[in-house]
């Protein structure tokens, strides 16, 4: 058996860095990538080359020396990979933005942070990427995105943060933004200290999407559910979450990416956890075939050891605005971002973390003074459960789509510093 697959993509990225309120970065980057993963015999071999073209000779010789892989069973053939049916959007002007234009943009920010005795830094990039797809069991595909992203963070007394991305730079209103993260800076100011304990929190969506991003593998992860490793192992068909929460993966128009994955497998909705019930796992090739399934488009590199996982996660919405959960809360907290969040157990669905940029202390249904910034460490599983409430409006941000949640019970273990 000889099996191939030839990956190549083309990046050009423009990106203006910017600290102390001063650009101190404006530089553009295009460069193309290839790959090309060759199977004999069960033996794998890949090989890799930047700004030329790749002989796929080099990965046929790499795989005739590598250690049989008694899993590996085949690449996805055009059945498997399916009918591409979401289409990327491309916006010229993005994906050819001028370091001229960003670094205009970004003066813009920077001087409505200055009139608000603020101190500014962050990022704007805009770019492209296109891509080109190609096995030897007749898998080809195409396609390119535009892209654009925007990080501020303000820095005066206190401290505020906002991001976004879209596929097209119009999409980004940097004047709102660049008010939003003004007014947390504004407010966050003269934080009190709080005692360790279980609190009733409200997370807004930025903090929702780093727990989100890390339990994407931790536990959508089939080959980390097919290996026990997943969080959620043994718990397929059970109820994992609040029976409020709903969350799916799949491409999301306002969105950079693909219609297809690194392997050339159509992407399609794949609902995880619906009305709090696990439904579904995430596979690439490699991992799904061997456990006698296919591919759900949620390949995101060659051979990977975290196999595949969502890519977009989007939740269904709630009935609650968030002013409505904030009221609701007698003694709680209000987190906007959380920062260094990592795992302590992967089996367990354990992870730690601190708050930055905003934590509000709620009494008696209203948001009082700011916070200092807080260590947690939470169950993944038990967070899940505790949802009490989602919100009714979701945000971009990241890859996916989120909304605030209200949380009844999220562990605090002490102050950062």
């Amino acid at each position: 058996m000889e099996q191939y697959e030839h990956y190549k993509e083309r990046r050009r990225e423009g990106i203006t860095r910017f600290a102390n309120s001063m650009i101190h970065q404006n530089m553009v980057r295009d460069e193309t990538e290839s790959k090309v993963l060759y199977v004999v015999d069960k033996k794998i071999g890949i090989s890799t080359a930047v700004g030329r073209e790749i002989d796929p000779s080099l990965a046929r010789e790499v795989a005739s020396h590598s250690p049989e892989n008694p899993d590996f069973v085949s690449l996805p053939d055009p059945d498997e990979a399916g009918t591409v049916t979401y289409h990327p959007k491309y916006s010229d002007v993005t994906a050819e933005a001028s370091p001229g234009t960003r670094a205009e943009l970004v003066r813009e920010v920077i001087e409505l942070c200055k009139e608000s005795g603020l101190a500014s830094a962050g990022y704007l990039t805009t770019g492209m990427v296109e891509v080109e797809i190609e096995n030897s069991l007749g898998v080809n595909r195409s396609g390119r995105t535009s892209f654009a992203e925007f990080a501020l963070t303000t820095i005066g007394s206190g401290s505020g943060y906002t991001t976004a991305i879209g596929y097209d730079l119009a999409q980004l209103n940097l004047k709102e933004l660049t008010l939003e993260a003004i007014e947390t800076a504004k407010r966050n100011v003269d934080p009190e200290e709080i005692e360790p304990g279980e609190y009733r929190v409200v997370l807004e969506p930025l903090a929702v999407d780093s727990l989100f991003r890390w339990l994407s593998y931790l536990g959508f992860s089939g080959l980390y559910y097919d290996e026990n490793r997943s969080c959620f192992s043994g718990r397929l068909g059970q109820e994992v979450a609040s029976p409020l929460l709903t969350i799916y993966d799949e491409p999301i128009a306002e969105l950079p990416g693909m219609g297809f994955d690194v392997e050339g497998v159509a992407r399609r909705k794949l609902i995880l956890i619906e009305n709090g019930v696990l439904k579904n796992l995430a596979y690439d090739s490699y991992s799904a075939h061997k456990v006698n399934k296919k591919s759900t488009g949620n390949a995101f590199m060659f051979q990977s050891p975290y196999g595949g996982f969502p890519f977009s996660i989007s939740f269904l919405p709630g009935t609650t605005t968030p002013d409505a959960m904030i009221g609701s809360v007698e003694d709680g907290l209000l987190i906007k971002r959380f920062w260094y969040v990592r795992v302590i157990s992967p089996k367990d669905g354990i992870l730690t973390g601190m708050t930055r940029d905003g934590t509000f202390r709620i009494k008696e249904g209203r948001l009082t003074k700011p916070v200092k910034n807080l260590r947690f460490q939470i169950s993944i599983l038990d967070f899940l459960k505790s949802i009490g409430e989602i919100g009714n409006t979701l945000r971009l941000t990241g890859y996916g789509r989120y909304p605030h949640l209200l949380v009844d019970r999220f562990r605090i273990t002490g102050m950062t510093g």
